[in-house]
């Protein structure tokens, strides 16, 4: 009986409600569920002897599993449309960023896009009543897409599955939405950093890249959760060919906002448009320069790393949250983040919770990779580090003071 009971909750809980209305899905999940009773559906079998009271049974126990996936899976909604639960991206590359000495930001290789194994969520739970764990927690893996486990690792690591899962989109590949699914059966929210490596600004603004942002978009629109999308991140550094002294600023505001424009148009509502910039630093441009207009943004998004031993949450987050407080009052993501050996996990890792909290952002993305490059490409990854992990757990289950 237990197993049939845990059975049909995970089978619930994969299904997540594709039924258009609220007594479509609780019809669609009972029905699932029935189906892993033996015997059809009928008042015979369920009056007539003894498998009829069994089957009566199996039934019961779907029932109360229909009530918990659906309790469950109607809070974590609520609480998105809130703002305090999954907000979340798609990947694809197969050459490396740039190198990002100014800032620190560590370059990346982009795992190809491949279609993944679905793999069974992870028995963690998310920790109540702290002040850390109303902040979304999101992670980038790299090679993910190919293998959730890679997540699904760092949320046993952490004690708590990530609302947010990071990934990286190249021109012109595909919605991942197999790695779409895989992350939402999981309760995340995929967040996707889509650059335009093979296309010009210019090109987009003026509609010549329609044909591929229009099927993307119909892509989304059809996975029909939510998706949290950046289009040509950090324009305010110089590494990436549509950023500072590179693009002029007005084409990048153009390009963003046709293609938020054209989104909507194809009716993927289930977008939300995080602008994502770098932290400023000498060197940087202005974020002005750079703001497509509150209408065509839902949330901002920071990218900075703990690279030194001086670096503090006040020096590295908190003079470009002010800029962006000039802007708009749109909640606030940090989203990309690390602290690397150098800065000193066990001091870093608390002070990056505390700034987040005492700044009211509504969460941090983890970018958990191993780089041993240079300072600006350190070891990023919290497995195989002690300190560090028991470090982020404790700052997970904070308390407010």
């Amino acid at each position: 009986m237990a197993g049939s009971f845990l059975q049909a909750r995970y089978e619930i809980r994969r299904a997540e409600f594709q039924a258009p209305d609220t007594r479509g899905r609780i019809w669609t999940l009972f029905m699932k569920t029935a189906s892993l009773c033996p015997g059809p559906v009928s008042p015979q079998r369920l009056t007539g002897g003894r498998s009829g009271l069994r089957r009566l049974a199996c039934l019961a126990t779907g029932a109360v599993a229909v009530l918990l996936a659906v309790a469950g899976c109607g809070d974590a909604d609520g609480q998105a449309q809130a703002g305090g639960q999954p907000l979340t991206a798609n990947q694809a590359a197969v050459t490396p960023s740039a190198t990002h000495l100014a800032t620190g930001r560590p370059a990346t290789t982009r795992p190809t896009v491949t279609r993944p194994a679905t793999t069974s969520p992870a028995a963690t739970r998310r920790p109540a009543a702290s002040a850390a764990a109303r902040l979304l927690l999101g992670v980038f893996e790299f090679g993910a897409e190919a293998s959730y486990q890679r997540v699904e690792t760092f949320a046993r690591t952490v004690r708590r599955q990530p609302d947010i899962v990071l990934s990286f989109a190249v021109w012109g590949a595909p919605f991942n939405v197999g790695f779409a699914d895989i992350a939402h059966a999981h309760g995340s929210t995929l967040l996707i950093q889509l650059e335009p490596t093979h296309a010009s600004l210019a090109s987009i603004a003026a509609g010549r890249q329609d044909r591929y942002l229009r099927s993307f978009a119909a892509e989304v629109r059809r996975f029909g959760h939510r998706v949290i999308l950046s289009f040509a991140p950090e324009p305010n550094g110089s590494w990436y060919p549509w950023g500072w002294t590179r693009s002029a600023p007005a084409t990048w505001r153009a390009a963003w906002r046709h293609v938020v424009t054209l989104f909507r148009e194809r009716g993927a509502s289930n977008v939300i448009w995080l602008w994502t910039v770098d932290r400023n630093f000498t060197g940087s441009g202005p974020l002005a320069y750079y703001w497509p207009g509150a209408r065509y943004v839902d949330r901002v998004g920071i990218d900075a790393y703990y690279i030194h031993r001086s670096d503090t949450f006040a020096t590295i987050f908190e003079p470009t949250l002010s800029d962006i407080r000039k802007l708009t009052t749109k909640p606030v993501l940090i989203a990309e983040t690390a602290a690397g050996q150098i800065a000193g996990r066990a001091r870093a890792i608390p002070d990056l919770f505390a700034g987040a909290i005492r700044n009211h952002m509504i969460g941090l993305v983890w970018f958990d990779m191993t780089q041993h490059r240079n300072i600006y490409h350190q070891d990023w990854r919290l497995e195989g580090h002690p300190a560090a992990i028991a470090a982020f757990r404790r700052a997970l289950s904070r308390r407010s003071p």
